[in-house]
């Protein structure tokens, strides 16, 4: 059984993550979605490369219409939990967004992954996010109402520097010698912010 209690609580606050009120990156961030902090399971001793990307694309949850996806095909919001706000999610709805998250790559994953999986198989037969060897995390957790590329500065700035923390943190859960493949200049360039 899956378990975020107590101290996994803790290590998972991301979730919860408000810190966005208030500031510039407020009106960017879908705060009817759950962040993200990792696309397939971040504790599973196979990993062993993970790639970094900016932050989860809105067509996780929404169909390019703006309407949102049935529940089997896409990732955790808010109102699956029955809360109305993220900070309200009990560890019950932490251990089923968990489950969804690290089922994630066998369950319809976006296309965007298909050519990074082709890509990561071509740098190393034994990376693969089908078999639980390759994950994803991003600079930023929260999808956003844009592009990342299209989200102000100051916004950008803002949530890059939140999410720092988890990132770092769930990047420590790795094993030792556990690759990072950066994809993209955007992805790049945020590295050292």
């Amino acid at each position: 059984r899956c378990c975020y209690m107590n101290t996994q609580r803790a290590q998972s606050e991301i979730e919860l993550c408000t810190r966005y009120r208030g500031t510039a990156a407020e009106t960017n961030v879908l705060w009817d979605c759950l962040p993200v902090p990792c696309f397939g399971n971040p504790d599973h001793s196979r990993v062993r490369v993970a790639t970094l990307g900016l932050n989860p694309s809105s067509f996780e949850f929404y169909h390019a219409d703006n309407r949102t996806k049935d529940q089997a095909q896409r990732l955790p919001m808010v109102g699956d939990f029955g809360v109305h706000d993220r900070s309200k999610l009990t560890d019950e709805g932490f251990c089923r967004a968990r489950e969804i998250r690290n089922q994630y790559f066998g369950n319809k994953p976006h296309t965007w992954f298909t050519p990074m999986q082709l890509m990561l198989r071509g740098m190393n037969l034994g990376w693969s996010y089908a078999e639980g060897t390759a994950v994803q995390i991003d600079v930023v957790a929260c999808a956003t109402n844009t592009g990342f590329g299209d989200v102000p500065t100051a916004a950008k700035n803002a949530m890059i520097q939140n999410c720092r923390p988890y990132r770092q943190r769930t990047r420590a859960g790795f094993s030792d010698g556990t690759m990072l493949v950066v994809n993209g200049s955007g992805a790049f360039e945020t590295l050292g912010k």
